[in-house]
């Protein structure tokens, strides 16, 4: 530290080098202990987790203790003004302001290696940089910084759109193992939480699969998605829903044992897969894979087209290592009817809504 004194760090607990107590953290800020005065600190943040305004209360008012502007990849903009004491900033990490020969580092904290936002790479390699030979260990947030984060310095993950989009996954899950799947503070799906627990599940596996990935998966709920065609357009589709009409509704499929039907007989433009490359008609606009479900399904369709489309194709396309016509459906004419081809992928389909059809039965 520039003052030549010492911190020690347990759990959200912050000491001095005399063993007393500096400060805690929280999820909105930080307590600081002064003698035996505690005082607050609240830390307004971006939808990047980073802090731009910290404030405590003052009687019946508040005062601003700090203002803090960026660059995308984490240099300040402005001089923070005013300063404050607050170190926990660019994704509300702890900057470490440390001197050497004059110069202070002003690199980031993350846990497993420091980050450097004057050059927006880290230092050091990946730790898990063996499963993600496509891309340099050195990079930060796959150099989008504007949408991603990198959560603790290891990969990038499955990331929920919202808690609509988390229930959707975990009603997927037995009850003991969606337990174990929760958001971290950065709304990801929490990777040390889903890899503490083991289970027979294959979607729990599935799961855990995606999470620890080179990949990251967005998972959401909407009547309508973004693209990308193959020839770099930008475009806008909607989902129509069919709710279950016993005149006109194909049957319904009690038992998940066909690719596109539902126990609740719903219709329609159920999902949607989006890889992200430029081999469909229809692409990721970034390079994220998404799952996109119809938000007008209930929550027994939705969680079997998740399944569908997130622990099949979304699965696939990573263990294939990105090859899209590998984790589509390969339909062709045979004597007038259309067949799909890709027994790997329809497999894979009906036994995990089978599993999620099971799964919600139990509850």
């Amino acid at each position: 530290m520039k003052d030549n004194t010492y911190q020690y760090y347990a759990g959200n607990m912050v000491y001095k080098n005399d063993k007393s107590l500096n400060y805690l953290l929280f999820d909105e800020g930080l307590v600081t202990r002064t003698s035996s005065v505690y005082s607050y600190e609240y830390h307004l943040k971006d939808h990047l987790g980073n802090t731009r305004v910290t404030f405590q209360p003052n009687g019946s008012t508040t005062t601003t203790t700090q203002v803090a502007e960026y660059y995308p990849f984490g240099s300040s903009y402005l001089p923070i003004s005013p300063a404050g004491t607050n170190k926990y900033l660019y994704n509300s990490k702890e900057k470490q302001d440390d001197v050497l020969s004059g110069t202070a580092l002003d690199w980031y904290d993350y846990g497993a290696r420091f980050y450097d936002p004057q050059i927006g790479r880290w230092h050091t390699v990946d730790p898990l940089a063996e499963v993600n030979r496509k891309w340099s260990p050195y990079r930060y947030a796959y150099n989008n910084p504007m949408r991603f984060i990198d959560p603790d310095g290891m990969l990038e993950t499955v990331k929920p759109a919202d808690e609509e989009a988390l229930e959707m996954i975990k009603n997927t899950l037995t009850t003991e193992d969606a337990k174990h799947i929760k958001l971290d503070k950065d709304g990801n799906i929490d990777r040390n939480s889903i890899n503490s627990h083991t289970s027979k599940s294959d979607n729990f596996k599935d799961l855990k699969e995606m999470v620890n990935s080179d990949k990251v998966v967005e998972v959401s709920t909407n009547d309508n998605f973004d693209f990308v065609d193959n020839k770099g357009n930008n475009g806008n589709a909607s989902m129509k829903y069919l709710p279950y009409d016993p005149k006109f509704s194909d049957p319904k499929d009690p038992n998940g044992n066909t690719v596109d039907g539902t126990t609740t007989g719903e219709g329609g433009f159920m999902g949607k897969i989006l890889f992200p490359d430029r081999d469909g008609m229809q692409n990721s606009p970034d390079g994220t894979i998404k799952v996109i479900i119809n938000s007008n399904l209930s929550d027994a369709a939705k969680a079997e087209n998740y399944s569908h489309e997130g622990n099949a194709h979304a699965l696939l396309y990573i263990r294939n290592g990105g090859k899209h016509l590998d984790a589509s459906h390969q339909a062709v004419n045979v004597n007038g009817k259309q067949i799909d081809m890709n027994r790997n992928l329809i497999n894979m389909i009906i036994r995990s809504k089978q599993e999620t059809i099971k799964n919600m039965n139990s509850r």
